[in-house]
């Protein structure tokens, strides 16, 4: 028997796609990219990919270790670690009682980035980790919308991921190879 966030869960996205159907949209739209890649055509997604690749760093909160560098700050001032978590117990402060840098560098800030670095054993032992690093904390829960230790969308990235990565690490090879050799040498 389902719970009522459960059920609300089922609802909210029983006109969304599965994690298969997402995992097969990233491969075709890549494919699509991949035969453009040369039009000056950007997708988030693909750049984050990339720049975790060449540069060892990702660009997207969703493709980080721990969730960090980003706060929201509501029009009444409350601060919250996330536009996912704007909710009463992701509560961090408020600007009236606390500084913004304060708040940054606060304990609950910190507790809350370092809850995407709990893993599943699947997560821990799977070669895409360095990669997906879990997925984004919203999206770590089942289909019934119960939390999970691992992201909805794990066999959308291992789909994707396998699929894609032979051409991304080409890519990110070319792309070394043109920041090794362009005048203003690596990025800053």
């Amino acid at each position: 028997m389902l719970t009522a966030a459960g059920q609300a869960f089922q609802e909210l996205f029983s006109f969304s796609a599965t994690a298969e159907g997402y995992g097969d949209f990233l491969c075709e739209l890549f494919d699509l990219w991949w035969e453009n890649r040369n039009q000056g055509i950007s997708i988030r997604l693909f750049d984050a990919v990339l720049e975790c690749l060449v540069y060892g760093r990702p660009s997207l909160c969703v493709f980080s270790p721990v969730c960090e560098g980003y706060l929201v700050v509501e029009h009444d001032g409350s601060v919250y670690p996330c536009d996912f978590f704007v909710r009463e117990d992701t509560h961090l402060d408020d600007l009236i009682q606390k500084p913004l840098n304060e708040i940054f560098h606060s304990p609950a800030y910190r507790c809350f980035g370092k809850r995407k670095s709990v893993f599943s054993e699947e997560c821990r032992s799977c070669q895409w980790l360095s990669l997906c690093w879990g997925g984004c904390q919203k999206d770590r829960v089942d289909e019934q919308g119960r939390p999970a230790a691992k992201t909805f969308f794990c066999r959308s990235y291992r789909q994707f991921f396998s699929h894609t990565m032979p051409r991304f690490l080409s890519l990110a090879k070319e792309l070394q190879a043109s920041v090794a050799t362009s005048p203003h040498g690596q990025e800053a």
